[in-house]
């Protein structure tokens, strides 16, 4: 089986080395033939841009199409995924692609039948967390309707006092429309505002002798 070792490290100060070595060594026990050694050095977990992470990623999807089966191997889990939901995310794009993971050091191996079962329990867990964000969510927004709190952005008051106060300079309705970043349309109808009409009250008095 072919091996793919994927190490990182937080600083340039630190070495990838030791978590090379210990992972070329299992490899060998295993009678696994190392295809590639993925380095990401100087970099958080929480990184999402890492480029030997994403170099590892692209070759995974070629491995699925027609070439043998292989496996992923790291030296902790840390240093792959930066949460649960992402190492979930990940071993399930290894899955789809017949690539088996290992954690040397967590002993997590999916090409063993107790470790497909720790990655079932991690993935029903992952879920269930989601689901009782959701819920958290829902609740909280419907908590929050009941006391009156209205949703979305909040309107920005138009500046309609400081055209007022232009006007009564003696600017004209165009100017203090143009000084105060309003429509001309919009600033006549804020000062004149159109009475309140009833249309069947309107047609009684246009119907009446």
């Amino acid at each position: 089986m072919n091996a793919a070792l994927y190490a990182r490290v937080s600083t340039r100060e630190q070495s990838a080395d030791m978590q090379l070595a210990a992972m070329r060594k299992y490899s060998e026990m295993q009678g696994w033939s190392i295809s590639k050694e993925y380095v990401d050095e100087g970099l958080s977990g929480a990184d999402r841009t890492r480029p030997a992470l994403k170099q590892l990623l692209d070759d995974v999807h070629g491995w699925g199409e027609g070439m043998k089966p292989g496996v992923v191997l790291v030296w902790k889990l840390d240093r792959l995924a930066r949460s649960l939901k992402h190492l979930i995310e990940l071993t399930e794009l290894f899955q789809n692609r017949r690539v088996e993971f290992v954690s040397i050091t967590e002993k997590f191996d999916t090409t063993s039948p107790a470790g497909q079962l720790l990655l079932h329990i991690c993935g029903a867990l992952s879920e269930f967390e989601r689901s009782l964000i959701r819920e958290r969510i829902k609740s909280g927004i419907a908590r929050a309707k009941e006391r009156g709190v209205r949703w979305g952005p909040k309107p920005i008051p138009l500046p309609i006092h400081e055209a007022a106060e232009l006007l009564a300079q003696g600017k004209s309705l165009r100017q203090a429309a143009a000084a105060t970043g309003l429509k001309v349309t919009t600033l006549y109808r804020r000062l004149h505002p159109r009475p309140a009409t009833h249309s069947r009250h309107k047609r009684t008095i246009l119907g009446s002798p």
